[in-house]
């Protein structure tokens, strides 16, 4: 015993003419550094007295007992540059997977429209009292596509707001406030209303306002918990036509 703790794997590269070594019985380290000893000697074809019996681990405690022939590392345990390199592509694929799902699933646009949503909130719970009084003055926000808007302007408007009981329409021709935002307009009209009514086609599905409207009007509908939403079906919709982001 010569209280060796990781033999040098370049002795016996020094020492070619040397056929046997007598090296067990020592306490040996079992880590990185006893790989290359390792591996060398299954390469030299039994140049150890008394292996594998005489050869095994001391340190650390939980591999104390333990044959040298039974430990193994694998190389990215105990290469540092080839462990960074793997972390690092992994953190790569990572990313550009994260960033795939988020075009692919319109995150940034509903993150876009949420925070218009929570400052528009804002603003309204920091105005006046005044501005405040009279917030439902309308019984539904109608939204449609302008290729749509024929049928809408003479046929569906004109037969909710005739007669007695006639239905205050808000429609975005004449009620948006000027010097607003549209998207700040949209909201302010759901918030004033009692139902949203959305005239679904094609042409509804491929619009990017409509679709303001329409999350818009879930919005509200999750957060009150309230059945705000009318939806009238003019024409039918192939699957084609609806965008991922629906």
């Amino acid at each position: 015993m010569n209280l060796i703790l990781t033999p040098s794997a370049g002795f016996f590269q020094s020492c070619p003419r040397v056929r046997e070594l007598q090296g067990g019985h020592n306490p040996f380290k079992c880590s990185c550094e006893l790989q290359d000893f390792m591996r060398l000697e299954r390469r030299s074809g039994g140049k150890l007295f008394g292996w594998p019996g005489a050869y095994v681990c001391e340190y650390p405690e939980e591999l104390r007992g333990r044959r040298l022939e039974d430990f193994h590392l694998t190389e990215l345990a105990c290469n540092t540059t080839l462990l960074l390199v793997t972390a690092l592509l992994l953190t790569l694929v990572l990313v550009a997977v994260v960033a795939f799902l988020c075009i692919y699933l319109d995150v940034p646009w509903y993150v876009r429209m949420t925070w218009q949503w929570t400052q528009t909130k804002r603003r309204a719970w920091h105005s006046q009292p005044e501005e405040q009084e009279g917030v439902l003055q309308f019984h539904a926000f109608i939204s449609y596509s302008e290729r749509d808007a024929l049928w809408v302007k003479n046929e569906l408007m004109p037969n909710l707001e005739k007669g007695e009981g006639c239905v205050r329409l808000c429609q975005h021709e004449r009620n948006f406030i000027p010097g607003k935002s549209i998207v700040e307009n949209i909201i302010n009209c759901i918030e004033k209303s009692y139902k949203s009514i959305f005239v679904l086609s094609p042409n509804f599905v491929q619009s990017e306002w409509c679709h303001y409207e329409l999350y818009f009007a879930h919005h509200k509908l999750f957060s009150e918990t309230s059945n705000s939403l009318i939806l009238i079906l003019l024409e039918p919709i192939p699957p084609y036509v609806i965008p991922a982001s629906y």
